[in-house]
């Protein structure tokens, strides 16, 4: 079930990874040799569950839009390895037991992440944030959920223009709440800029989308 809470056009879905053994193994089958070889590469097998619900969802979600089967899905790959389909644009995150997929019409990353204890949290803002975001989630009445809210956000920037994380991490400013994000290294899309909004869920997590231009919230 799909619902709005990001910028317009994008369209959010969520679903629960903790699956029955019959319903794992039957969202298996969905997957291609190589999807089931990166499966069976997981030692633990609440990690291996994730992979395949995660991934058997998406083939299920993604072929309903394309009218075709599941097992017809053509995954290619960018060069930081962001899943791509014909025909429609979309991201996908995981967290804990949750999924969160982004579908659009133009290029959009999502990121998303269970809140939970870091006793290490401050020094990894100030490894990998900019330093006035590290100034905001110092200024924060709760730092750790401002740590995480910049974290995915900032991911879901650099998700959209599919270059990885790395060095990469430090440069991108994100604002507080939904704004722009600036300074993206270069890319494909060849943006130094997006918009960036929380994504509203419920509970445990945190969320983001980001888009290549502003966009308003979409009525309910």
């Amino acid at each position: 079930m799909f619902f709005h809470g990001g910028p317009s056009g994008v369209r959010l879905t969520t679903w629960s990874l903790d699956e029955a053994p019959e319903i794992v193994a039957t969202l298996e089958r969905l997957l291609s040799e190589d999807e089931r070889a990166r499966a069976a590469a997981f030692t633990r097998p609440d990690a291996r569950r994730r992979f395949v619900v995660a991934r058997g969802g998406l083939r299920e979600r993604l072929a309903a839009e394309l009218g075709i089967s599941p097992g017809e899905v053509a995954f290619h790959y960018g060069p930081s390895g962001k899943p791509a389909v014909e025909g429609l644009e979309f991201n996908l995150a995981h967290s804990g037991e949750l999924a969160l997929l982004a579908l659009a019409k133009e290029p959009v990353g999502v990121d998303l992440e269970r809140r939970r204890p870091m006793k290490n949290a401050s020094a990894l803002a100030r490894r990998w944030f900019h330093p006035d975001e590290v100034a905001r989630i110092d200024a924060a009445a709760d730092p750790l959920a401002e740590f995480f809210a910049t974290w995915v956000a900032k991911e879901a920037a650099l998700k959209l223009i599919g270059v990885g994380v790395g060095e990469s991490l430090p440069k991108v400013l994100t604002p507080a709440g939904k704004g722009w994000a600036t300074g993206l290294p270069t890319s494909a899309l060849e943006i130094d800029r997006c918009w960036v909004e929380p994504v509203p869920l419920e509970g445990e997590y945190l969320a983001a989308v980001a888009t290549g231009g502003q966009r308003s919230a979409e009525p309910k």
